[in-house]
């Protein structure tokens, strides 16, 4: 084998060897994106629970403080603002793992590692074939329920509820 080749071929090799890396890295910081989205949401909708419930407790007591049952729902708007915006720059990360580890997958390691490209298929409805010893298991599909709501959705769908909450309650206040 002439030298050229043999230094392609180390090449080859050693891109293979870094992508694998890349992609292993990329996989983890996904994991770790998903795994953060939701300590923040979970956080958020504490804290947006316990604004609710302290409007909520405020209005047993005879005359409540107006500047605590007022300022407390725009607060709340305001904390709404910052959950929404907190959401879409986790799941927008998450999304970009997903898909940088998808592109090593399909650049580097096609034929070997198809792990992304088949989860696609999968969240998306489409059969994916496994290579297990169970034979029940070895061709799985999402079903309907499963694809809907999509995350993003029904993040936004909670957020936005609590806002309506917030609103409502300022127009009580107010009127």
């Amino acid at each position: 084998m002439p030298e050229q080749e043999k230094d392609n071929e180390c090449e080859a090799e050693k891109e293979v060897g870094d992508a694998r890396v890349g992609y292993q890295a990329a996989v983890t910081l996904w994991a770790y994106e998903g795994n953060t989205f939701w300590s923040k949401f979970y956080a958020m909708l504490v804290a947006n629970s316990i604004v609710i419930g302290s409007v909520a407790l405020s209005n047993t007591v005879q005359n409540p403080s107006c500047v605590f049952v007022v300022g407390m729902p725009i607060f709340g708007i305001v904390l709404c603002i910052l959950w929404l915006q907190l959401s879409e720059r986790s799941l927008c990360n998450y999304d970009y793992w997903i898909l940088a580890a998808r592109e090593i997958e399909e650049r580097f390691l096609s034929g070997s590692v198809d792990f992304v490209r088949r989860g696609g298929d999968y969240t998306k409805g489409k059969k994916v074939k496994l290579q297990v010893s169970d034979p029940d298991r070895q061709e799985m599909r999402m079903n309907w329920l499963g694809r809907r709501p999509r995350v993003r959705i029904a993040a936004y769908a909670v957020i936005g509820l609590f806002t309506a909450v917030y609103i409502a309650m300022l127009v009580v206040a107010v009127c």
